[in-house]
């Protein structure tokens, strides 16, 4: 049927449908869409010509009831396609979704009708493939298909669902194990019969290509010691690769190996979808479940669905008297012509009829607006193109020189058709055997012209150029060839490429052939060789110590480069640590080079290893100096062996020669040894007073330790005669303690006695009383006088203290005090004045002082809140004395009474 169609096409090409149209009655309807459900059996549609949209789902893959679903969608195609014969019947097959499984021992699901694969059923059960939806055109056959939707593989399942395949791709989509990741599926196997058992097993391909679906499984031995047999077969669905056309259908899956695939991991394999095909359609699109383009089948149920559709169109023909309509020579006429109905509407403003003539004198596009066959109104459009006289041709030749064997390409333009002698066709490549003139005939609506053109067939040209024509002896240099073709020989050594690098030992003629199996063709290069120098290289001694020197000297050319170190001249001197190759390239006066060689021998000086017991050590302290790494050693203190006990006073460097027996090099070297000599100073005052104390402050060291007992920098001591302090100290210098000792000497310097004697000791008001001291060299009294005597008088009756502090020439400092009772005069008694003298001594003191009166009397000490301290009677028994001992620090008031007599004196303890 499609070659009947191809051939009417052909027809109104040439103008002649307006004849068979003639034949036809063309009636108006509605628009039309047919869908078609799976059913099991062919259906059959009659269509009215008019272009019709086409779509179709495949069957679904089936399910494995034990796990979640898992089979493949069936594939969706779409393409339009134009009917133009009236009661053209379109054949339609709905594919059938795959049979479950249960997953279990149980029977395998059956392949979906139209090609499904059935599951395999070893061990657990597979489910089926789902059948393919196709339309046919012009019977029933495989090869009249014009558009395929694939099926969906079937799933399996053991210990993990493996999900089959979806149908519907240019390649078949392999299946998707679910829950594992190393469990491998592959595409759509070998067809089923529609409706009958699947087709015979075949190994599994990888996957299906762009025109058919993967080869059908046979299972293999599981992992597992299961016995492998055939899983079920999947349907290829599209053109195969030797152009005949594959039968439909999606994969079939199965337990241990369905369609394409082997078990692993104890898991079933399922088997791939179906491909599609969109061969006999145009505008058409394939697509799988989950890609762009993709449409949900509307049927539910999982079987396959198909939908056709009339779309709105109507088409134009065009009558002529030339082989080329629609075309036409400047001033001719056509006749355009419409398959439409009704209301028409041409851009020409003819709204009449289904045909007009036109007489355009340029290249037109002629638009209709009309009812179609269908009953709904349409546009479409049609150029004329006109020629504006005969043909003007000009010819474009791909080379107009080639080589016996290759093929040359003329193209003609200007002209609407060509005709060329000798057989050719425009713009297509021939192969010329021979130099001949090619002509060509162009025609258009208003005639024809006619040009030509040379073809020379020669030899192929080769040339062969080389990077240096003239170099010295064995220096390379590239030959080069080039030619229209990529196969290169050259002679005489036989190399191959266009590119070649050769070494020159002599003048030598270099042959290339040129060929690509068809044309060849050959060239010559010669390239001469200039003689080298012969260079002799000598030192003046070839073996040393390091530190030495040698002399190298070439000969042989007249200009010389020695490495290493880029030196220029036939005599270089050198001194090398270690031993050494010199080159020397000499250049002759022809600016060719060669190049010699000298080895200089250096004997390596001993390698000295010196290390010391202590890298720091205290001043007084030893050190042992040690040193490996050759025979003899000579050090700066005169030492010679290896091992070296030095006691430096100061941080001193050692330095040191060794030799080494064998070669008589020697080496220098030396090692630093610090010494750390601490630095301890006391400072502070060493003569006090008595009775005060002293601060000692030592610094130059780390820690302290005083022969008082304390510890740390600062000493707080308050002697009580004079003695000798020493302090031991250590001092960190990095990793060590170094120790140092000082001491000072303390001198207690006496404190002044200081007396107080008074005119008297009471007074009435207003008269005043005399008192002066003695026993220091300074006083200040408690009335800010500084002198030795003071002048004192009181209006008030009362009993006022006075008290002076002495200082003698030592600076020492000691207080005294008297008082003065002031009474008021106003009867006799107040007038017998009278006081009880009495010492306290020392004043001030460290706590332990003593009270001498002159009389029986009561002693009361008061502290500075006048509390009562302590009492006593002095008499004749105690001498009239008492010693206190262990006062604190503070000031005290000492109280003699006597009957109605009472004497008063402040001391002062500043231990």
């Amino acid at each position: 049927m499609k070659t009947k169609i191809y051939k009417l096409l052909s027809i109104v090409k040439h103008g002649l449908l307006a004849l068979a149209l003639a034949v036809f009655t063309v009636s108006a309807h509605a628009q039309a869409t047919y869908t078609f459900n799976f059913t099991g059996f062919v259906q059959t549609v009659t269509l009215s010509p008019a272009n019709y949209l086409i779509e179709c789902w495949g069957g679904n893959g089936g399910d494995v009831t034990a796990g979640p679903g898992g089979g493949g969608r069936g594939g969706y195609t779409k393409g339009e396609i134009n009917i133009i014969t009236p009661g053209t019947a379109l054949n339609i097959y709905v594919g059938g979704k795959g049979g479950n499984a249960s997953g279990s021992t149980s029977g395998a699901g059956a392949g979906g009708w139209n090609g499904g694969g059935g599951g395999g059923a070893v061990g657990r059960s597979g489910a089926g493939g789902g059948g393919a939806s196709d339309v046919r055109l012009g019977g029933t056959g495989a090869t009249n298909r014009i558009i395929v939707a694939g099926g969906g593989g079937g799933a399996a399942y053991y210990n993990f669902l493996a999900a089959g395949g979806n149908g519907g791709g240019i390649v078949a989509q392999n299946g998707d194990l679910i829950n594992s990741s190393n469990i491998t599926t592959t595409g759509g196997g070998g067809a089923g019969a529609n409706g009958a058992t699947p087709g015979a097993a075949a190994v599994g391909t990888a996957s299906g290509t762009a025109t058919g679906g993967g080869g059908g499984g046979s299972a293999a031995g599981s992992s597992i010691g299961q016995p492998g047999t055939g899983g079920g077969q999947g349907g290829s669905a599209g053109i195969n690769g030797s152009g005949s056309t594959g039968s439909a259908g999606g994969g079939g899956g199965g337990f241990a190996g369905g369609a394409g695939g082997v078990q692993t991991n104890n898991a079933g394999v399922a088997g791939g979808g179906g491909s599609s095909f969109i061969g006999g359609v145009t505008t058409a699109t394939t697509a799988m479940f989950g890609q762009t383009g993709y449409t949900t089948n509307p049927n539910s149920t999982g079987n396959g669905w198909v939908r056709i559709t009339e779309l709105c169109s109507i088409s134009l023909f065009s009558s002529g008297s030339n082989s080329l309509a629609p075309s036409i020579c400047s001033g001719q006429s056509l006749t355009l012509t419409t398959n439409g109905v009704g209301n028409y509407n041409w851009s020409t403003g003819n709204n009449t009829s289904n045909t007009i003539a036109v007489t355009p004198t340029v290249t037109t596009i002629y638009t209709l607006s009309a009812v179609s066959p269908s009953a709904c109104v349409a546009v479409s459009n049609i150029t004329v193109i006109v020629s504006q006289g005969q043909p003007t041709l000009s010819i474009v030749s791909s080379t107009n020189q080639i080589c016996l064997g290759r093929t040359v390409t003329l193209t003609a333009s200007g002209a609407l058709s060509y005709s060329w002698t000798n057989g050719i066709t425009n713009g297509a490549s021939f192969q010329p055997s021979l130099t001949q003139v090619y002509n060509v005939t162009g025609q258009n609506a208003c005639g024809t012209a006619s040009a030509q053109t040379t073809v020379t067939v020669a030899p192929l040209s080769v040339t062969a150029v080389t990077s240096n024509s003239v170099l010295c002896a064995g220096q390379t240099t590239t030959l080069t060839a080039a030619s229209a073709v990529n196969g290169y020989t050259w002679q005489p050594f036989g190399f191959t490429g266009s590119n070649v690098i050769v070494g020159v030992s002599a003048s030598t003629i270099y042959t290339v052939t040129a060929s690509d199996g068809t044309c060849s063709g050959t060239s010559t290069v010669s390239v001469n060789a200039l003689p080298i120098p012969t260079i002799v290289a000598a030192a003046s001694a070839t073996n040393f110590c390091q530190g030495n020197s040698a002399t190298l000297t070439a000969s042989g050319a007249v200009s010389y480069v020695w490495q290493p170190g880029n030196l220029t001249g036939s005599s270089i001197v050198v001194s090398p640590l270690i031993p050494t190759l010199y080159s020397v390239v000499g250049v002759a006066s022809n600016s060719c080079f060669s190049s010699a060689s000298q080895v200089v021998i250096v004997n390596s000086s001993p390698t000295l290893n010196i290390s010391s017991s202590d890298p720091i050590i205290c001043g007084g302290s030893t050190a042992t100096l040690l040193i490996s790494g050759a025979s003899t050693y000579t050090w700066s203190n005169n030492s010679t062996a290896s091992i070296n006990v030095v006691s430096p006073s100061q941080s001193t460097v050692y330095t040191v020669i060794g030799a080494d027996a064998t070669t008589g090099c020697i080496s220098n070297g030396s090692i630093a040894l610090n010494v750390f000599s601490p630095t301890l100073s006391i400072t502070g005052n060493t003569a006090v007073c008595a009775g005060s104390s002293a601060t000692l402050q030592a610094s130059g060291a780390n820690t302290y330790q005083w022969s008082n007992g304390f510890t740390g920098p600062n000493n707080v001591i308050s002697p009580t005669s004079n003695s000798i302090i020493t302090v031991s100290a250590l001092t960190n210098s990095g990793s060590i303690n170094c120790p140092s000792d000082g001491s000072v000497q303390i001198v207690i310097l006496p404190n002044p006695t200081i007396n107080i004697v008074a005119t008297k000791t009471a007074i009435c008001r207003g008269e005043s009383a005399n008192f002066s001291s003695t026993g220091a060299q300074t006083y200040t009294w408690s009335t800010g006088a500084t002198s030795n005597s003071i002048v004192v008088t009181s209006s008030l009756v009362t009993t006022i203290n006075y008290s002076v502090s002495g200082t003698n020439s030592l600076g020492c400092i000691n207080n005294s005090s008297v008082s003065l009772k002031v009474n008021s005069c106003t009867g006799i008694d107040n007038l017998i004045l009278n006081q009880i003298e009495f010492a306290v001594f020392p004043n001030p003191n460290n706590g332990s002082f003593s009270i001498k009166a002159n009389s029986n009397c009561q002693l009361s000490i008061f502290n500075e809140l006048g509390q009562l301290i302590q009492e006593k009677m002095l008499t004749e028994e105690n001498n009239y004395s008492y010693n206190v001992y262990n006062y604190l620090p503070g000031v005290y008031m000492i109280q003699l009474k006597d009957g109605q007599n009472s004497s008063t004196k402040k001391i002062i303890v500043t231990k």
